[in-house]
C-alpha cells in the first residue's frame, strides 16, 4: 500500500475546541492531531494564537494529553513572545509550508484569516461556520478557485445526540 508522507499542520487558534482551554477536556483538534502524529500521518504541528499566554496554556494541556495518551507530541507555537493578533501570518511566512491550516478562531475572523491562508497557498479547514455572511463565503470561493486551493468546513456537532434528535 502506498503511504503518503507525513504532513505539517498549522492550527490557527488555541481555545476550547483546540486544546480544551477553560474546560476539563483536551478539546478535539489537539488530541486528533496527536493521534495522527502517532500514526505517522502528521509530522509537525504548529499552533498560532494571539498571545504567548495562550500558547503556554496549550503547552501545559498538551503535557497532560501526552500523559493520558502515552505520547510525546510536541507543538511549535506562535507568537514566540507577548501579544500578536497576526501571529498566524508570521507562521505562514516562517514555517515550512503546511499541507493545511485548521482555522479555529472566533466566527467573525474566519473570512479574513481563511483568505490569508488561501493566498499563502495553504488549504484551509474552517471550523463552522465558514463565514458570517454569504458574501464573505462567495469571496473565499473566488479566492480559492483563483489560487487552486481546496477549502473545507468542519461541522463538529453533526453527530451529537442532541442535534440528531
Amino acid at each position: 500500500m502506498l503511504r503518503m508522507p507525513a504532513v505539517n499542520v498549522l492550527v490557527i487558534g488555541a481555545g476550547m475546541y483546540v486544546c480544551g482551554r477553560g474546560t476539563s477536556s483536551f478539546g478535539t483538534v489537539l488530541p486528533t492531531l496527536a493521534q495522527a502524529k502517532a500514526q505517522g500521518l502528521v509530522d509537525n504541528i504548529f499552533v498560532a494564537s494571539t498571545s504567548r499566554n495562550s500558547i503556554n496554556t496549550l503547552q501545559g494541556l498538551l503535557s497532560g494529553l501526552n500523559e493520558v495518551m502515552g505520547l510525546e507530541t510536541t507543538v511549535v507555537g506562535y507568537p514566540q513572545q507577548d501579544q500578536d493578533s497576526y501571529a498566524y501570518q508570521k507562521a505562514l511566512k516562517e514555517l515550512p509550508k503546511p499541507a493545511c491550516a485548521i482555522i479555529v478562531t472566533p466566527d467573525h475572523t474566519h473570512s479574513s484569516i481563511a483568505a490569508d491562508v488561501i493566498r499563502a497557498g495553504v488549504h484551509p479547514l474552517v471550523v463552522k461556520p465558514l463565514t458570517p455572511t454569504l458574501e464573505e463565503a462567495n469571496q473565499l470561493v473566488e479566492i480559492a478557485e483563483a489560487n487552486d486551493i481546496h477549502g473545507a468546513v468542519e461541522f463538529h456537532k453533526r453527530f451529537d445526540e442532541s442535534n440528531l434528535l
